[in-house]
């Protein structure tokens, strides 16, 4: 039986123009279907274990925040193979 886990993420479909390529040349989950994204939480919890109740929580948890701007100008590298664009922040004046 194969491994499956889950994630919580933060789907970036701008981003996938421009890593696509990449990401099906070097990244596993690309060929899963998994899009571009950004991790929040990895590995989260078996998926057969998520059901309406752990959805509803999630969901709970994140209403009360506002969205975020950002962008992925900066090219990072895990210690071992992963490398990324980073996630940064933009100010409220759009900068």
């Amino acid at each position: 039986m194969p491994k499956t886990e889950s994630a919580l993420v933060i789907l970036v479909p701008e981003a996938e123009p421009l890593v696509q390529a990449y990401r099906e040349r070097f990244d596993p989950s690309a060929a899963l279907g998994v899009p571009a994204h950004i991790t929040l939480l990895y590995p989260f919890i078996e998926p057969e274990k998520i059901d309406s109740d752990i959805l509803g929580k999630v969901t709970e948890c994140f209403r009360g925040f506002a969205p975020i701007a950002f962008s992925l100008t900066e090219v990072r590298r895990f210690p071992a193979e992963t490398l990324y664009l980073a996630p940064r922040r933009m100010s409220h004046s759009g900068n």
